[in-house]
């Protein structure tokens, strides 16, 4: 059984809700606060995957936990998408909601902010729609800080616990901070 929601958009229409009124009850009753803290748009719970990602993307998030078992630390999105990734992560991270794992898009700063503070946390699913950015005249991220960030993405990847990350430019990302984390991104994830 489906339930029809209202989306905001410049003309608002009635969308049918993929979510099923007793498999999802404990989620509907609650959908605001676990939206809030997934970091996700509420309508996107609502919504399937293929609306925001490529047929790679679904396939991957449909596996997860496969991939987990076969040892990858996650999924890397590089380069660019007519989707903005920020999107397509808050869209990963409904999807995994409704199948009640608790997953959470998280910004660099917002983790390194976490870190500084002693409190970061740890969901079965982290998603960084930021981890490398080249910006135009802008200053990139510290060599102690993408430090910091490699020893999150680490523990998580010991502790079997997923993460999908964004890097714009390998390359780029090579060229500011060295091998050693393109290395081991490339090791570990799954680039696509």
């Amino acid at each position: 059984m489906t339930t029809e929601m209202t989306t905001e958009s410049s003309s608002t229409k009635k969308v049918v809700s993929i979510l099923d009124q007793e498999y999802h009850a404990r989620l509907l009753a609650s959908l605001d606060h676990y939206a809030e803290v997934a970091g996700v748009m509420v309508h996107m719970v609502h919504e399937p995957l293929a609306n925001y990602c490529s047929p790679e993307e679904v396939e991957w998030v449909k596996n997860i936990m496969l991939h987990k078992e076969a040892g990858k630390a996650g999924l890397c999105l590089t380069g660019d998408s007519k989707v903005p990734v920020t999107t397509r992560m808050m869209a990963m991270a409904a999807a995994l909601l409704r199948n009640y794992i608790d997953a959470r898009v998280v910004t660099l700063v917002s983790l390194l902010e976490e870190h500084a503070a002693g409190e970061v946390e740890s969901p079965t699913v982290l998603l960084i729609p930021n981890l490398y950015i080249k910006y135009a005249g802008g200053k990139p991220n510290t060599n102690w800080q993408l430090q910091i960030i490699q020893d999150l993405l680490m523990r998580r990847m010991v502790e079997g616990k997923p993460t999908i990350i964004y890097v714009e430019s390998m390359t780029h990302l090579r060229e500011d901070f060295g091998a050693s984390i393109v290395n081991f991104i490339e090791a570990h994830w799954t680039i696509l």
